[in-house]
């Protein structure tokens, strides 16, 4: 600790609180607009970031303490997260190209069933 007072403490606090309130907005306005669908994890890390400099203020060894911690702890999840939404993108794609070859496909079936049947009409005729 670095002899601040309790007036300093809570208004540090105080202040996180606030901005907390405000980035849960920002974050759901986000979510709502589809700006995090591959970034909640970058949202998470900036979220913390902006907690350590709160702490930094209050206590810079308990900040540097804090931040080798969070990493330790955090970048596997960092990771991961890029990772698996990585694969589930992947999975998406695959499933429309899919979707797209079997209804192209479909169309030319159809088109050649179409041609097959107006064939026959003309020799009718």
């Amino acid at each position: 600790m670095i002899g601040l007072g309790l007036g300093w403490y809570l208004a540090v606090i105080i202040e996180l609180f606030l901005i907390g309130i405000f980035y849960n907005l920002l974050i759901e306005w986000a979510s709502k607009k589809g700006f995090l669908e591959a970034n909640q994890a970058d949202a998470v890390v900036f979220w913390v970031a902006l907690t350590l400099i709160g702490l930094a203020l209050l206590d810079w060894e308990a900040a540097k303490l804090a931040l080798i911690a969070f990493i330790a702890t955090g970048l596997p999840m960092w990771f991961g997260y890029k990772w698996r939404y990585a694969q589930a993108r992947r999975r998406e794609l695959e499933e429309e190209r899919k979707a797209y070859l079997e209804e192209s496909n479909q169309l030319d079936l159809k088109g050649l069933i179409d041609q097959v049947l107006i064939d026959k009409e003309e020799k009718k005729s």
